[in-house]
């Protein structure tokens, strides 16, 4: 009876060890609240809107890790966006649009990731880099630095990501997509030159009350397939920024600039990817856009300020009909967020964006660039 106990015990403490070495977390995000905006006396009036996903994107996710010894582990994330308000999928009708990848990681040696992530630079998700430098953590709509910073929310499809292990607070990394279309689920297709290629690079630093990153995406456009240039391709789109963090304590200061060269594939401005030179896929649209921005605890960390100036500056094209295009914009925000618990927040943010130059106010195009915006919400974690 003796040993039949002993060893009940025994298999009991070994299936318990085993579930211990391999575990699942589910999480998410429910947020949704009323947004007004104001289009600036434009055409197309003004709208009242319930909205999703304001203080950041609603999401489902699993995450997993099994123990394989020696200090690594297999590790999975399986992320869903979608809509609180109409419950429809996000990210083009994606299952799992946000994140899907498996891979490896150890502490020594770093982690290394197949699948769909955000870059660096993204704003979002397990590799990002970028968020922290945003006052407003690249969320709350107009506000969000992913209005003038090109590379914002980008996500690679058919990707691999390496991540080093953290070096006293220093972290670098690198990504290549095979093929990655903004818009639609694309397989690689045969040829090389038939795929969207992407390489992503990064690193940050965090020591104290210091953050800063550095990022360079270089995304190489496939093959125009029809029209007078099929065959060729538009020129590689490049994107450095340059971000950073000081936290004083009773307030932290934000700062971050960006250099973006031929918008041919991402950018926040639709009229940068319409605008075609005369001559063909011979150049396109540059940018340099720049943030200044402050946060700062309030009521004893019950809640949180924060402010941000945005300018993005784009450089004179001569598009097809040889009329001058210059994409410029100017954001000013402010917001704050109250902890009702660790969990869940209310939130109000108000935000005023001003087009210039070819992006000015008076046309249905330019709406989304000419706005005041107004927001009010709820904001859950699970």
């Amino acid at each position: 009876m003796y040993k039949h106990a002993v060893g009940i015990i025994t298999l009991i403490a070994c299936s318990t060890v085993s579930y211990a070495q391999s575990n699942v977390t589910i999480y998410g995000i429910v947020d949704a609240g009323v947004t007004y905006n104001d289009f600036k006396g434009n055409v197309i009036g003004n709208r009242l809107l319930l909205d999703s996903g304001g203080a950041a994107g609603n999401r489902i996710g699993f995450r997993g890790r099994e123990d394989l010894g020696n200090g690594i582990g297999a590790i999975f994330t399986l992320e869903n966006g979608y809509s609180t308000d109409t419950g429809a999928l996000g990210n083009n009708g994606r299952l799992f649009g946000r994140q899907s990848w498996v891979g490896l990681e150890s502490k020594e040696l770093g982690t290394l990731a197949l699948g769909r992530f955000g870059t660096f630079s993204s704003g979002t998700g397990t590799f990002d880099m970028w968020s922290k430098i945003d006052p407003f953590t690249t969320a709350f709509g107009v506000a969000s630095l992913n209005r003038t910073f090109s590379s914002g929310a980008v996500r690679l499809d058919n990707a691999i990501a390496y991540r080093s292990a953290d070096f006293n607070g220093l972290q670098a990394g690198i990504m290549y997509s095979f093929q990655s279309d903004p818009n639609a689920v694309v397989s690689e297709n045969a040829g090389s030159r038939n795929n969207n290629r992407s390489v992503a690079l990064g690193a940050r630093y965090a020591a104290g009350p210091l953050f800063a990153a550095v990022t360079y995406d270089i995304f190489k456009p496939s093959v125009l397939a029809t029209g007078p240039f099929a065959g060729r391709q538009n020129p590689t789109q490049k994107h450095l920024q340059v971000g950073a963090q000081y936290d004083f304590g009773v307030a932290a200061l934000h700062a971050a600039y960006a250099r973006q060269t031929n918008l041919s594939i991402y950018s926040p401005i639709t009229q940068d990817l319409s605008a075609v030179g005369a001559s063909g896929p011979t150049d396109r649209p540059d940018a340099n856009s720049y943030m200044l921005g402050v946060s700062s605890p309030l009521g004893a960390a019950n809640g949180r300020f924060m402010a941000s100036y945005q300018y993005r500056d784009g450089k004179p094209y001569r598009t097809t009909t040889g009329v001058d295009y210059e994409g410029d914009v100017r954001i000013i925000s402010a917001g704050y967020i109250h902890n009702l618990s660790k969990r869940t927040a209310l939130y109000a943010t108000a935000s005023d964006s001003t087009g210039k130059k070819s992006l000015a106010t008076g046309t249905v195009a330019t709406s989304a660039y000419n706005l005041r915006e107004y927001r009010i919400g709820v904001h859950h974690r699970f």
